[in-house]
């Protein structure tokens, strides 16, 4: 449930000139608080380091899959409406004429920045489980579903900064 607005993000880049993201989306934040009340509470608060990292480790495994699989489906459903209206629109305007808005950056090119954002952000919440989202094959397979073609390599300085 916590991942269910992450499908807001087609619609907020469908918008005509909606500028580039800069900061993660909201949400992120609270996809990995359900693991944190647990954790806070009852017999959760006296596990030991061990079994303590296993149930984290788990559990943000199951999160970054379930991010990925979105992600990567929300990124796709987004270049196949792209490819449709750039042949309508080729086959409306001829070939010869430039196709309007060639010049910026597409919508798919923002969506993938803002999942990008909200990537960084979640390794940034892992950090608060003493764990190293660097370490994780998981969330660095995440890291590449969305990141730019010249940041395909996790990078601890992004997830600290």
């Amino acid at each position: 449930p916590a991942l269910k607005p992450m499908r807001g993000i087609a619609t907020t880049y469908r918008m005509v000139n909606r500028p580039m993201p800069t900061r993660p989306s909201p949400y992120v934040i609270a996809v990995l608080q359900p693991l944190s009340a647990f954790l806070e509470h009852g017999n959760a608060k006296a596990l030991a380091p061990v079994p303590r990292a296993v149930v984290c480790s788990g559990t943000i495994a199951a999160v970054c899959a379930r991010f990925q699989a979105a992600a990567e489906g929300l990124l796709e459903a987004e270049r196949k409406t792209e490819s449709s209206l750039k042949r309508l629109n080729r086959n409306r305007a001829g070939e010869g004429t430039p196709e309007p808005g060639s010049g910026g950056a597409s919508n798919t090119d923002k969506m993938t920045a803002q999942l990008f954002l909200d990537v960084q952000e979640l390794g940034r919440q892992v950090f608060r489980f003493d764990m190293d989202p660097s370490d994780m094959d998981c969330y660095r397979s995440l890291w590449a579903a969305v990141s730019p073609p010249d940041q395909k390599d996790v990078d601890a300085a992004l997830l600290l900064g």
